[in-house]
């Protein structure tokens, strides 16, 4: 047995060559069981170009129906697409070392999408004029409609994120609301009257305020005479205790009245 393992001479890379030159049969297998297409177009007569059955039969189309020319498959691809294949074409035949390798939406018979990859080289004459392009086609639809697929959750779940955030905001900043209107209104109205109404208030929400643990201090100093009613004021007390025990973090909570 033969030792060689260079890859460009090994004898079975050889022998594969030659029965493929010899054998029709064998060159139909490989482009039918590995590729979902090839094409050969003539770069002289730019119109001609053959196209195998498997990509007619990857498109929905009868083979026998289509025709062997250029304009037969263009008419398929998404407009833009076309626009950048002309455009990756041009480069190649200016320069072989830029790879023709695009991939294009094709609309299939039904009416639905189908993603080709089309891969080709330029076949050249000894002056360097391009004469043919050799290529082939690969569906990458399924993969296709994963990534945006996935594409399509990361955005769907980054605006998740984001309403989630803002919701915390509005959330944190209701909660706190209560709170900072407590110790505004204490501010404005710490008054000797204003502490009968709020030990009122207390008294009326004994209940809830021992079972949430809250702390409630009244400062020291007399609390200035107001004209006011009592009553409006005691359920004032009541309403806003009230909401900082219910919408304040479950740790006990310490209120206080601040001297003015």
């Amino acid at each position: 047995m033969p030792s060689d393992n260079n890859f460009k001479t090994h004898y079975l890379k050889t022998e594969l060559y030659e029965k493929i030159r010899q054998s029709d049969e064998l060159f139909d297998f490989i482009q039918q069981t590995s590729l979902d297409g090839l094409w050969y177009w003539d770069m002289q007569q730019s119109e001609q170009e053959w196209m195998s059955e498997r990509f007619w039969q990857t498109l929905g189309y009868d083979p026998a129906d289509m025709p062997h020319r250029s304009d037969a498959w263009q008419i398929l691809v998404d407009k833009d697409d076309l626009a950048v294949t002309r455009k990756a074409i041009t480069k190649h035949l200016a320069n072989p070392d830029e790879a023709f390798d695009q991939i294009l939406r094709y609309r299939h018979k039904n009416g639905s999408t189908v993603w080709i990859r089309c891969r080709g080289v330029v076949i050249r004459d000894t002056d360097g004029t391009p004469l043919r392009m050799l290529g082939t086609h690969n569906d990458v639809t399924q993969l296709k409609q994963t990534e945006l697929s996935l594409r399509a959750q990361h955005e769907a779940l980054q605006a998740s994120n984001s309403e989630l955030e803002q919701f915390a905001y509005v959330t944190s900043h209701d909660l706190r609301q209560p709170l900072r209107m407590i110790k505004s209104y204490l501010q404005m109205l710490e008054r000797r009257f204003l502490q009968h109404c709020f030990e009122e208030a207390c008294c009326f929400l004994k209940s809830e305020i021992l079972a949430s643990g809250a702390q409630l201090d009244t400062p020291v100093a007399p609390w200035p005479s107001m004209l006011a009613n009592a009553d409006e004021l005691t359920r004032l007390f009541q309403n806003l205790l009230a909401n900082a025990i219910k919408y304040c973090k479950p740790e006990p909570t310490h209120n206080r009245a601040q001297d003015g």
